[in-house]
């Protein structure tokens, strides 16, 4: 859609992917992209899920959802790292840094979004 291109063409600006590179860094950051919204939903709605008002959990509850926020954190860092070498070794080093500091900041912002708009 609008977004997605309107995100690939903040992205190619940010991480200024040099035109040999271009097809080896689309290939891996569009599988990465898939498993990332498979993982966490589209703009990372799965962050929202965490976002209700603690007061009415009971201490079991509360225990459980941060163990699942923690386990969601873990496997979305574990996708990061992945892909970070997989891009270091498909596209070079300079290319994998700044995607993964690229995806860092628009993990956060999305989350602060999905947070934002939880009913």
């Amino acid at each position: 859609g609008d977004l997605g291109e309107a995100k690939r063409n903040t992205l190619a600006s940010a991480v200024q992917v040099p035109a040999e590179k271009k097809e080896a860094f689309w290939n891996v950051y569009s599988r990465y992209e898939e498993e990332r919204d498979a993982l966490l939903g589209e703009a990372y709605n799965v962050y929202g899920l965490f976002a209700s008002d603690a007061a009415d959990f009971t201490p079991a509850l509360a225990k459980r959802l941060g163990n699942d926020l923690l386990h969601i954190m873990e496997r979305e860092l574990r996708l990061k790292e992945r892909y970070f070498l997989e891009m270091n070794a498909m596209a070079g080093s300079t290319l994998a840094a700044r995607f993964l500091a690229f995806e860092d900041y628009y993990s956060v912002i999305s989350k602060m979004y999905a947070w934002a708009d939880a009913p």
